[in-house]
């Protein structure tokens, strides 16, 4: 932010995701990463986590509820990504199937079911 240098974005573990595009995930990144600055966090567990939190109270914020689906699947990608990242000390293998199982299980049973996947 002081030097107005541009904000690089990593590309990684951006393979398989839930967005309707590369570069719809590619800009949520973005949007994400500027947080990161706006917020003053560092990429440290407990600042993704915290911030997770901040983006799940913008959503409800903005009117959607925690009990719908566009709040399930930016729960399971920020939240369940840091829980995953956290305990097996990895992202999810494959982000699009962890987000969407945890709509068809449950957050709980689909963090679980990541952490029982292989990771290649």
């Amino acid at each position: 932010m002081e030097s107005g240098d541009p904000l690089a974005v990593s590309s990684e573990n951006s393979t398989s995701v839930i967005l309707s595009s590369c570069d719809a995930n590619f800009a949520w990144r973005f949007v994400h990463d500027v947080a990161h600055v706006e917020r003053g966090l560092s990429f440290s567990l407990a600042d993704e986590y915290e911030l997770a939190l901040w983006h799940l109270s913008e959503l409800e914020r903005d009117g959607f509820s925690p009990d719908g689906l566009e709040y399930a699947f930016l729960k399971a990608d920020t939240l369940g990504q840091v829980t995953i990242n956290a305990v097996a000390k990895r992202f999810p293998v494959d982000q699009e199937l962890f987000d969407l199982e945890c709509q068809q299980f449950g957050f709980e049973q689909g963090v679980l079911r990541e952490l029982r996947r292989e990771s290649p």
